[in-house]
């Protein structure tokens, strides 16, 4: 899978980038569960796997694998435009 292999090539964990999208979560868990993005949460519905990547939200059903995927949910983005973001976060 092509965004899999970018991913690695980003060299740009999983619980890095999560800990940027949601700063004061453990990333010493492998699963963590925080508000979500994706429509107005008032109890934390969204698991995030700190490992592999993947969130799924239990009340509004968003979800997917891996932080490409999230970002370009998240920020309504382009592939080409979530993957200069993640590159400038990464080096940055």
């Amino acid at each position: 899978m092509i965004v899999a292999r970018l991913e690695n090539t980003l060299d740009l964990t999983p619980s890095e980038y999560y800990s940027h999208q949601f700063p004061g979560i453990s990333t010493n868990r492998t699963m963590v569960k925080v508000l979500c993005p994706f429509h107005d949460d008032t109890r934390p519905s969204l698991s995030i796997n700190l490992e592999e990547g993947w969130y799924k939200c239990h009340a509004c059903g968003e979800g997917g694998g891996g932080i490409t995927k999230f970002h370009m949910a998240r920020y309504s983005l382009s592939y080409k435009q979530t993957i200069k973001e993640l590159e400038a976060l990464k080096n940055g």
